[in-house]
């Protein structure tokens, strides 16, 4: 049973990290992709696509060792949005001297 409340607080993460990344995408894309190659604007489903996307086609695996399962997601979900948050902080900053 805490096993199963563990995988599903984390598909739940992964649901709000994944909508969270692509609202930092599309933010970001907005930003510099757009004005830079001529592009038009994503929307923010499409951030959440190309998010997931890109997500998918660059994943690397890191073997570490947790005490549990819960402990390994909670790292997961942690660093993802660590990532997204600090990907929009350093494109804000750029983005102020464009």
């Amino acid at each position: 049973m805490v096993y199963f409340i563990g995988f599903l607080l984390f598909m739940v993460g992964s649901i709000l990290s994944s909508i969270y990344g692509g609202f930092v995408l599309s933010v970001l894309w907005g930003w510099f992709v757009s004005p830079i190659f001529g592009l038009p604007a994503i929307t923010f489903l499409q951030g959440i696509g190309l998010s997931i996307v890109t997500h998918f086609l660059t994943v690397q695996y890191v073997k570490q060792e947790f005490e549990s399962p819960s402990e390994a997601m909670l790292n997961a979900l942690i660093f993802s949005l660590t990532y997204s948050t600090m990907a929009l902080a350093s494109g804000w900053v750029l983005h102020l001297f464009m």
